[in-house]
C-alpha cells in the first residue's frame, strides 16, 4: 500500500512539473521571419515593364529601340504583330495579337477555331 501511495505522489509531481514546462516553454515568442518576394502589379498602358514586372491582361511588354521596355496594347486585326518574344515575354518592335494569329507580321483571323 505504501508503493502504491509512493508511486500516486511521484506521477502527481512528475505532471505537475511536466505541466509548467510545457506551459512555460515557448513563454508567447514565436520567431520573427522576413515576408518573402513581394509581387509587383501588372503593369498599365504605358508604365514601364520588365521580365519580373509584367504588363496586365490585353498589354504586352514592347521594347524600344533606345532600349526602354513600355506596356503597350496587344496588336489588333489587321495590325503589325510580332510572336516571338526576345526574353522574358518583351517583344521587339510590335506586339503579339490580341484575337488571331500572327502570320507574315499581320494580325489575321484564325480558320483553325
Amino acid at each position: 500500500m505504501g508503493t502504491l501511495c509512493a508511486a500516486l505522489a511521484l506521477t502527481f509531481v512528475l505532471a505537475t512539473l511536466l505541466e509548467k514546462n510545457i506551459a512555460y516553454d515557448d513563454m508567447g515568442q514565436y520567431p520573427v521571419l522576413p515576408d518573402g518576394p513581394k509581387r509587383k502589379p501588372p503593369g498599365k498602358l504605358g508604365d514601364w515593364c520588365a521580365p519580373y514586372r509584367l504588363c496586365g491582361p490585353g498589354l504586352c511588354c514592347l521594347k524600344f529601340r533606345n532600349g526602354s521596355k513600355i506596356c503597350q496594347p496587344e496588336a489588333k486585326l489587321g495590325e503589325a504583330c510580332s510572336d516571338a518574344p526576345i526574353k522574358g515575354q518583351i517583344y521587339p518592335r510590335h506586339c503579339p495579337c490580341l484575337t488571331g494569329m500572327c502570320v507574315q507580321k499581320r494580325c489575321v483571323v484564325s480558320t483553325w477555331e
